[in-house]
């Protein structure tokens, strides 16, 4: 059986990487994280938190990861990698699916349903606005 996202995915982790390509996906990957790139969220995650406070305290049986994280979260990411206008509960149930890849001993099944998953993140965001 050949997964073919999930299979990018693993060859292009910093764990199977060595040598030139590591340090390249690195410096690539830490600007992102820089101070100066996180400075610039941080008026979009207040104005996503203090939404996702607004959707908590409005729910009528408030769930702390349904009615405020994943809202938030989704917020977030969406912008963060350029998707904009999407539907954050898909984008947020698509990350959570990609994010069990790396769960152990998973039933093919569910490594299928993963690889289509991550499929579809990638269609995405060779569609995103953002670089």
């Amino acid at each position: 059986m050949v997964l073919p996202h999930f299979r990018a995915m693993v060859e292009h982790s910093f764990i199977f990487l060595s040598g030139k390509e590591h340090r390249v996906l690195r410096r690539r990957v830490a600007s992102f994280f820089s101070h100066s790139s996180v400075d610039c969220w941080r008026p979009q995650i207040a104005s996503a938190a203090k939404q996702g406070f607004a959707g908590f305290a409005a729910a009528e049986q408030p769930d702390l990861v349904r009615d405020f994280i994943e809202p938030t979260f989704g917020e977030v990411i969406a912008a963060f990698v350029g998707f904009d206008g999407d539907d954050h509960g898909t984008l947020v149930r698509l990350i959570g699916c990609a994010n069990n890849a790396t769960e152990p001993l998973l039933p093919l099944s569910e490594l299928k349903r993963i690889d289509a998953t991550m499929g579809e993140l990638a269609d995405r965001l060779v569609q995103s606005s953002r670089p």
